[in-house]
C-alpha cells in the first residue's frame, strides 16, 4: 500500500506521495488512486514529491498518463517539491515542457 495524503486547499487537490521511492511495484497504488479523485470530479491536481528521493521510467510514464486523464476533462495537474535527482530525471526525458514544476507549493498553488 502506497502512502498517500490527499488535502484539499480550496479546489485544488494536494497529493502528498510519502515514499522515498515511487517505482514500478508501487505505480498502480499511485494511478488508481489519482484516477479514482479525477473520476471523483478532481480537476486541479499538485502532486507533492518532496518526500521521494527515487522515481523509474514507469512512474514517469504513470504521471504522464494521469496528466492525459485529468486533461481530457479539462482540469490541470502540477508538480512540486521535486529533489534535485528526480527534477534532473523529470527534466531529462521532457515532462517539464509538458507538466508544470514547482519548488513552492504556495507558487503552484496560486499557478491554478
Amino acid at each position: 500500500m502506497l502512502n498517500l495524503q490527499v488535502e484539499s486547499i480550496g479546489d485544488v487537490s494536494v497529493i502528498r506521495v510519502r515514499e522515498p521511492q515511487l517505482v514500478f511495484q508501487n505505480l498502480g497504488d499511485f494511478s488508481n488512486d489519482i484516477s479514482r479523485l479525477i473520476e471523483g470530479g478532481a480537476r486541479k491536481l499538485l502532486i507533492d514529491l518532496s518526500d521521494v528521493r527515487y522515481l523509474d521510467s514507469a512512474s514517469i510514464g504513470g504521471i504522464v498518463d494521469l496528466y492525459r486523464q485529468v486533461s481530457e476533462h479539462t482540469g490541470s495537474l502540477k508538480l512540486v517539491g521535486l529533489q534535485e535527482r528526480v527534477e534532473r530525471m523529470v527534466s531529462l526525458v521532457g515532462i517539464h515542457k509538458l507538466i508544470d514544476i514547482f519548488h513552492e507549493e504556495k507558487a503552484a498553488l496560486a499557478s491554478f
